[in-house]
C-alpha cells in the first residue's frame, strides 16, 4: 500500500489537506487497538510531508532560477506512487529544524529532557515556553498526539499539582478550540482515569526531592551549564523569561548529548524520593502506632469504669443485695462493739 492510498486521498502537495487526512484516518486507527495500523499511518503522513516539503522547495527553486535545471530529491524522499519506508529521527534539535506538525519524537525528546532537569520539571515558566513555542503548536490540533501526551505526563514522577494544571489548561485550550478533533471515545484527555488520578496524587501538600542538581555527577552537569554564562559575566533569574530561554537553550545543547547521565540521574532521585516517602510513611504509622495503643489502653478504662457504675446502679435497684449489706454492716458494727468492750475491760483491770 503507497502513501496515498494509507491516507485515503489522492497525491498532493497541499500540508493541510495531508493533515486532515491524517486527523480523520486517527480517528478510526486508535493506537493501542491497532497499533501497528497506527504505526503504517504515522509513516504514511510523515512520508506524505516530506514529499509536499521537496516538491514546494524544488518549485520555488526552479521559480527563482527561471530555467529547467532540476534539483535531486534528498534522500529517503519517496515519489507519490512509490511504497514508504520507516527513516531514522533526526538528532538535531534545534526548534528551527522542527517540523510543525510531525516531529513528534522530538517534541518527547525535549519534554524528557526538561523533566530530567530538577530546576525545570515543576518551572511553570518553562513549560509555558516549551509548549507555547510555535514549533510545537501543530502538534496539539491532533488528537491522538494530545492522548500520547497524557500518557507521558502520567508517567513522570515528581510533579506538583500546578504542573499538572499547567498541563490540563494547555490541552483544555485545544479541546474547546477543536471539539471537532476529540478522542474516538469521545473523552477528552483531560477526563482520563490516569490523569484525574495524577492530580489527586498530586495533591498533597508534602513534596518529597530537592529542586536542583544533586550529588557528584548532577552539580558537575549544573556548572557546565552556568559555566557558558558566568563567561558572560551574566546571573540567571530562572524567573524571567529571557533569562529562562537562555537557560534553556544552552541547557539542552548540554542535555542531548548527555541524555542517557541525565536520564540515570532522574530515576535516582525518583528512587530517593520513593525512599524518603517510604520512611516518611514508616514513620507516620509508628507514631499512629504507639498513639493508638495509648487511645486503646484509655478506651478500655474508661470503659471499665462506666461497666462498673453501670453495675454498681443495678445493685442499688436490688432489694436482696440491699438485705446482704445491711447485714455486713449489722456484723461490722457487732465486731466493733464487741472490739470496743473488750479494750473498756483491759483498762479497768490496769
Amino acid at each position: 500500500m503507497n502513501i496515498w492510498e494509507c491516507l485515503g486521498i489522492r497525491p498532493t502537495t497541499d500540508r493541510s489537506e495531508i493533515r486532515s487526512a491524517y486527523a480523520q484516518m486517527a480517528k478510526s486507527c486508535h493506537p493501542e487497538e491497532h497499533p501497528e495500523e497506527f504505526k503504517e499511518l504515522q509513516k504514511a503522513y510523515k512520508a506524505a510531508l516530506r514529499y509536499a516539503k521537496y516538491k514546494a522547495q524544488t518549485t520555488e527553486i526552479h521559480r527563482e532560477e527561471d530555467g529547467p535545471e532540476t534539483v535531486s530529491a534528498p534522500e529517503n524522499i519517496p515519489e507519490p506512487l512509490h511504497n514508504f519506508e520507516e527513516t531514522a529521527p533526526e538528532t538535531v534539535f534545534d526548534f528551527s529544524g522542527i517540523d510543525s506538525y510531525g516531529e513528534q519524537e522530538q517534541f518527547f525528546r525535549l519534554f524528557f529532557l526538561i523533566a530530567y532537569n530538577p530546576c525545570l520539571i515543576n518551572n511553570l515558566l518553562a513549560w509555558e515556553i516549551f509548549l507555547q513555542h510555535p514549533s510545537f503548536g501543530e502538534l496539539f490540533h491532533n488528537p491522538v498526539f494530545r492522548l500520547e501526551f497524557v500518557h507521558k505526563i502520567c508517567g513522570l514522577y515528581g510533579l506538583k499539582r500546578d504542573t499538572v494544571l499547567l498541563f490540563e489548561r494547555h490541552l483544555q485550550a485545544y479541546q474547546n478550540r477543536e471539539p471537532e478533533n476529540q478522542q474516538p471515545a469521545g473523552v477528552p484527555e483531560t477526563e482520563l482515569a490516569c490523569f484525574r488520578k495524577l492530580k489527586r496524587r498530586c495533591s498533597w501538600p508534602v513534596h518529597f526531592g530537592a529542586e536542583c542538581f544533586t550529588g557528584k555527577e548532577g552539580k558537575k552537569f549544573q556548572n557546565a551549564v552556568m559555566t557558558v554564562f558566568d563567561r558572560q559575566g551574566r546571573v540567571l533569574d530562572l524567573g524571567r523569561k529571557a533569562d529562562m530561554e537562555d537557560y534553556m537553550g544552552v541547557y539542552f545543547s548540554f542535555a542531548c548529548a548527555n541524555e542517557e547521565k541525565l536520564a540515570e540521574m532522574y530515576r535516582s532521585r525518583k528512587s530517593d524520593q520513593r525512599m524518603n516517602l517510604g520512611c516518611a510513611v514508616f514513620l507516620i504509622a509508628g507514631v499512629l502506632a504507639i498513639t493508638g495503643e495509648w487511645l486503646v489502653g484509655k478506651w478500655d478504662e474508661s470503659r471499665e469504669r462506666a461497666a462498673y457504675a453501670q453495675e454498681m446502679e443495678q445493685l442499688q435497684e436490688d432489694p436482696v443485695w440491699i438485705e446482704e449489706m445491711k447485714m455486713r454492716a449489722e456484723a461490722d458494727m457487732d465486731h466493733i462493739w464487741n472490739a470496743y468492750q473488750q479494750w473498756a475491760r483491759e483498762q479497768d483491770t490496769d
